[in-house]
């Protein structure tokens, strides 16, 4: 009798757990889905002050952003699809195992309030926590990219000022005097055929 009493209250309890599995499960698919979000600042002013670029700085990539946008939404709908899978197998084993696949609403209603109590109390916590470690993880990156990128960009600007003044004293004028030897060579003929044409009256037979 107290071998039944506590098997009973032990398959319970699983079924609890189960569901605190079940929410664990579902953060870490919304970490995941909250970590592709191409723009993500939390609340509070220290946050503000070591955003990473805003919109604007997407500003003109339509086509990536449109290209993104559409394969997030097939990874989030693979997504949701793996959780449903994953649970529902679960919950078939676990009925299996405990009621030898004897549906019995009352696992399933502990199940399902073992996912509400993880939701409302360290569900909170861990979403709350996680937005800001992938925000700070976020704006490390773009920084150390930054201080890598920025030296490049600005000795890339003076190479370019460097050789287009080059080519300016160099090529340029080598160019033009290209186009003016050219225009002076047609001009002349011009001045040729009609000198010739008016010898001879201008007449085509």
């Amino acid at each position: 009798m107290i071998t039944a009493f506590y098997g009973k209250y032990s398959a319970f309890l699983l079924a609890f757990l189960l569901g605190v599995f079940f929410g664990v499960l579902d953060d870490v698919f919304r970490i995941l889905r909250i970590s592709r979000l191409p723009y993500l600042i939390p609340k509070g002013k220290f946050y503000e002050f070591i955003k990473i670029p805003s919109k604007e700085f997407l500003k003109g990539k339509n086509f990536f952003r449109g290209l993104f946008k559409i394969s997030n939404n097939l990874i989030t709908f693979s997504e949701d699809i793996a959780f449903w899978i994953i649970t529902s197998i679960c919950e078939v084993l676990f009925i299996y195992h405990i009621n030898g696949g004897n549906v019995r609403i009352y696992f399933i209603m502990c199940t399902f309030l073992g996912a509400a109590v993880y939701f409302f109390t360290l569900g909170k916590l861990t979403m709350y926590f996680s937005v800001r470690i992938i925000f700070l993880l976020r704006c490390l990156l773009y920084w150390l990219f930054y201080i890598i990128i920025y030296p490049i960009r600005i000795a890339f600007l003076i190479l370019k000022k460097i050789f287009g003044f080059i080519a300016r004293i160099t090529i340029l004028p080598i160019v033009n005097a290209v186009k003016i030897k050219r225009a002076n060579d047609y001009s002349a003929k011009r001045a040729y055929l009609i000198l010739d044409k008016s010898k001879k009256g201008f007449c085509t037979k």
